[in-house]
């Protein structure tokens, strides 16, 4: 594990890819936004996306041997969280930002990152999903 604290702050750390990990990651990003400034309600929003994150990396990652890759750094007044999964990833061209329909059994977890953060993104192929939450002004 790396934490370095200062001008900009940084965590990282590689946890089996696995659902029993998901809470231990969930809650030492949390515990490194309450240090980086987050109270409240944004490090609830926070830990509600993570969570979100790190469950899709999990079920839809298909590592058999891989980790999650987790980090965050503080860039500026905005934390920056990213998740790395090590399966072949998928077309995030087909994540939509509205709502799933009422009557769908899945899809929400993107949804409710989209309504939490301030920006969320996928990259390598949809493998590396990355949520900014800024500290408000």
């Amino acid at each position: 594990m790396t934490i370095s604290l200062g001008v900009h702050e940084s965590y990282s750390r590689t946890y089996p890819q696995s659902s029993k990990a998901v809470g231990r990651a969930r809650r030492d990003v949390v515990e490194f936004a309450r240090r980086c400034g987050f109270v409240d309600q944004l490090l609830d929003d926070i830990e509600a996306a993570v969570g979100e994150g790190l469950a899709n990396a999990v079920e839809h990652g298909h590592g058999d041997d891989g980790g999650l890759e987790v980090s965050a750094r503080r860039d500026g007044e905005a934390l920056v969280v990213e998740i790395k999964d090590s399966g072949r990833g998928f077309d995030h061209a087909t994540v939509g930002a509205g709502a799933p329909p009422v009557e769908a059994l899945r899809g929400f977890g993107s949804f409710i990152m989209r309504q939490l953060m301030d920006d969320v993104g996928y990259t390598e192929f949809g493998t590396r999903l990355r949520l900014i939450k800024r500290l408000p002004a």
